[in-house]
């Protein structure tokens, strides 16, 4: 898909698990360059895992489970921020959230704080101000050279800043791609 646009450079933005993704990108032997990566929703997890990353919450119990119930991804959906991330956890597989907590648990994890201390292009790390999930104080533990020397943290917003502050998040998105 990249390579049939035709450039050599692509701007990564990613949410929660897909900031963990896009933070592997940097891992990765790539026929582009990354210059800008934004990432929300995302504590980058140091290894070995440093469960300060995430703040305690019932909900994580239910983030790596299998099968789960109506209920349950109700009540993850509106953790996440929307209810419309219930059909979104409907479509996963049940197999990957196991897998990906097993991961975890099992230390099977990129030093991620690594690969941002060595990345060379700009970094943004926005947060919700209300995020019940990532923990700020964390994050703004880590030594990482962050766009505007910060963390842009959004008020009146937890876990999905881009759904629940669309506008300010927008904002900050176009400033730093700018």
């Amino acid at each position: 898909m990249i390579r049939s646009i035709g450039t050599s450079e692509i701007n990564i933005i990613g949410h929660s698990l897909g900031g963990h993704l896009a933070i592997d990108l940097l891992s990765r032997d790539l026929e582009y360059r990354i210059p800008k990566l934004t990432i929300f929703g995302t504590p980058p997890l140091k290894s070995p895992l440093d469960m300060s990353a995430f703040n305690p919450h019932p909900a994580m119990a239910h983030a790596y489970a299998g099968a789960l119930t109506d209920t349950v991804i109700n009540e993850l959906a509106e953790v996440f921020g929307s209810s419309d991330f219930a059909s979104m956890i409907r479509r996963a597989d049940p197999q990957a959230r196991v897998g990906i907590g097993a991961d975890l648990a099992g230390g099977n994890t990129l030093d991620e704080v690594a690969l941002l201390e060595d990345f060379k292009g700009q970094l943004a790390v926005l947060h919700g101000a209300e995020d019940p999930l990532v923990n700020l104080d964390y994050i703004e533990s880590l030594e990482l050279e962050l766009w505007q020397d910060q963390v842009h943290v959004i008020v009146g917003a937890g876990h999905s800043p881009q759904y629940e502050q669309p506008e300010r998040f927008n904002e900050l998105i176009m400033k730093f791609m700018s």
